[in-house]
């Protein structure tokens, strides 16, 4: 699903970028906002990782399995990063973001892991292939949205606005899919022990 997501995502985020600014833009400024070109250069470099650590992963489980753990520490870290130097710089940004983008950098996760969850469940699926798709489906990848923009919008005087949801999200995130990764790990402990579950 992982692999997946990326590769759809080369063609998708260009088309979601431009369907969405359409909608707020005159006419021809979703084009001026978003080079698709930029986009699409953009994700195949990042998508570049992916496929080596899909390769190592085919001729060595292990080796793939220790670069994968350090992937998501380097995730970690980039998210722990960012907080660390754009929070103090734009905090006057942040204190004055309305409460509804907080709410929206929240919830965007909540929503998709609970519609994925539901969905599953109703096509009868196995709770614990349901509560999988859900995180993979709710836990989005912040650091690739935060790269776009960085690596696109860099000479823009309104970057620190453009990155608020991203960087909000990529923390929000982590809290979130923690707290739903051990509910979900309790639930799966007590299929596996026989004991009725809430899920």
């Amino acid at each position: 699903m992982t692999t997946n997501s990326t590769l759809w995502a080369i063609f998708m985020t260009p088309l979601a970028l431009y369907l969405f600014l359409g909608l707020l833009l005159p006419e021809g400024g979703a084009t001026q906002q978003i080079p698709p070109r930029n986009i699409i250069v953009t994700l195949i470099i990042l998508l570049i990782p992916v496929v080596l650590k899909m390769l190592v992963r085919k001729f060595s489980a292990n080796v793939g399995a220790i670069l994968e753990l350090l992937g998501g520490l380097f995730g970690v870290f980039f998210i722990l990063f960012l907080l660390a130097t754009w929070v103090p710089r734009n905090w006057d940004l942040l204190s004055s973001t309305p409460w509804q983008t907080y709410v929206v950098a929240i919830g965007i996760g909540l929503f998709g892991i609970t519609i994925a969850y539901l969905l599953t469940r109703g096509f009868r699926m196995h709770p614990m292939n349901a509560r999988t798709i859900a995180l993979e489906t709710g836990i989005q990848n912040g650091p690739l949205a935060i790269a776009i923009v960085l690596l696109n919008f860099s000479d823009d005087q309104r970057i620190g606005q453009v990155l608020i949801v991203p960087a909000l999200y990529s923390l929000f995130i982590v809290l979130v899919s923690t707290a739903v990764t051990i509910w979900f790990r309790r639930a799966n402990l007590a299929e596996e022990q026989k004991i009725p579950s809430l899920l």
